[in-house]
């Protein structure tokens, strides 16, 4: 019985010293969680969105954009900012060509619309050639549109760096004060 509670009071002892030595830096655990929130970037991940990123109470999608005061945030460093400006041109280059590749998807459904148009009027030789153009514009634009799609999730991993060479400035900056 001596024994169980001699152990039972060593094991009372620390939990309660951790707890004890944890409170008495109470202040600089508020300190680091104030900058923490202020200063840094978090990722998150919904699942309507995806994955979002989080600083100072914003919220974006990295896939179409980011906020300008995470911009102005991300270009102060030199690496930072050559990451964020692969993510741009990147990010830039996967939209215009998703956006194009599924505006010429549509535009290439009604060519053969146009072409059966005018087989009714007797100009049978339309048609076939009209679904032959139509086809091929379709396929160019799914084409376009993947491509887009694969340049848009490489402008992922620069962001992706981007974030973490900032996160790891700041909290260098908070360790030097």
């Amino acid at each position: 019985m001596k024994t169980s509670s001699k152990i039972c009071f060593l094991m009372w002892a620390i939990i309660f010293s951790g707890n004890l030595a944890a409170q008495e830096s109470a202040q600089a655990n508020t300190d680091l969680l104030r900058y923490y929130n202020t200063e840094l970037f978090r990722w998150n991940y919904t699942v309507l969105s995806g994955v979002v990123l989080e600083f100072q109470n914003q919220r974006a999608i990295p896939a179409y954009r980011i906020n300008s005061s995470m911009k102005k945030a991300l270009i102060q460093y030199e690496d930072t900012n050559r990451q964020y400006r692969l993510y741009r041109g990147k990010n830039i280059t996967g939209q215009i060509l998703e956006f194009g590749g599924g505006l010429t998807v549509v535009v290439g459904a009604f060519i053969p619309v146009g072409g059966f148009l005018s087989a009714l009027l007797g100009n049978y030789g339309a048609a076939e050639k009209s679904l032959t153009i139509g086809g091929e514009v379709i396929l160019g634009g799914l084409i376009s549109g993947l491509t887009g799609i694969f340049i848009l999730n490489s402008g992922q991993e620069n962001i992706f760096n981007a974030v973490n060479l900032y996160n790891r400035h700041k909290i260098n900056e908070y360790q030097s004060n």
